[in-house]
């Protein structure tokens, strides 16, 4: 009898974590990744914001994906310096590009650079979005606004995993199932993506890496 009670409590202990995902998050997400994966390639056009204290940072993302392929080119604006990045993998080489700032450029202090590695695994792109959080967070809520799914997850299976936030929202169109806004929270920090363009249809030359677009970069192999 004890052991019955007691094979009971871990049941029920069990299946109560579990819950905290509500079967109808899984069901979104997976709907959302399924629409973000298109096999013809997905072009989309974002807003970019980082917040962190009191200073407040604005810009826009262009990113290009198709299965392993991907391509992101990133602008923002800091103290009246413009900051450009972009960052690749062609399925063999994966590399990132630091345009140098214009101030420090004309004082000869810092250059263009360009690296570039053959990874033996891709890794997540500094603004990637993980349509799989469902599986990294133990909670989960849901609420519907404004024609949008609006997903808040919190606590992660893995605290010691420094490439997740401890919590992210995740915006979701109902009609279609685009991601319509990414927001991420950690140390005192917030980055918020938001979605302003899909185009279906990518090239494979998109993602090919031609280093003579960056004449004036220094080149790092790895």
């Amino acid at each position: 009898m004890k052991k019955l009670i007691l094979l009971l409590v871990v049941a029920l202990t069990t299946t109560n974590i579990f819950a905290q995902i509500p079967e109808k998050v899984t069901e979104i997400m997976k709907k959302c990744e399924e629409v973000m994966e298109n096999p013809k390639g997905l072009e989309t056009d974002m807003k970019l914001h980082v917040g962190v204290m009191v200073i407040s940072v604005n810009g826009t993302m262009k990113l290009y994906s198709k299965g392993d392929l991907e391509r992101s080119s990133v602008k923002i604006k800091v103290l009246g310096m413009e900051m450009i990045e972009e960052s690749g993998f062609d399925g063999e080489y994966e590399w990132e590009f630091k345009k140098a700032k214009e101030k420090s450029k004309k004082k000869g202090t810092e250059k263009d650079s360009l690296i570039i590695s053959k990874p033996d695994k891709k890794k997540k792109g500094e603004y990637s979005v993980d349509l799989g959080m469902d599986k990294d967070y133990n909670k989960a809520t849901l609420k519907e606004k404004d024609n949008l799914y609006i997903i808040t997850f919190s606590e992660l299976k893995n605290p010691k995993d420094e490439d997740l936030p401890k919590k992210a929202i995740i915006k979701i169109n109902k009609n279609n199932y685009y991601l319509h806004e990414f927001e991420a929270k950690a140390k005192g920090a917030t980055m918020r993506l938001t979605a302003t363009k899909y185009k279906i249809g990518v090239s494979d030359d998109v993602f090919k890496l031609d280093t003579n677009k960056y004449p004036d970069a220094v080149i790092v192999r790895k």
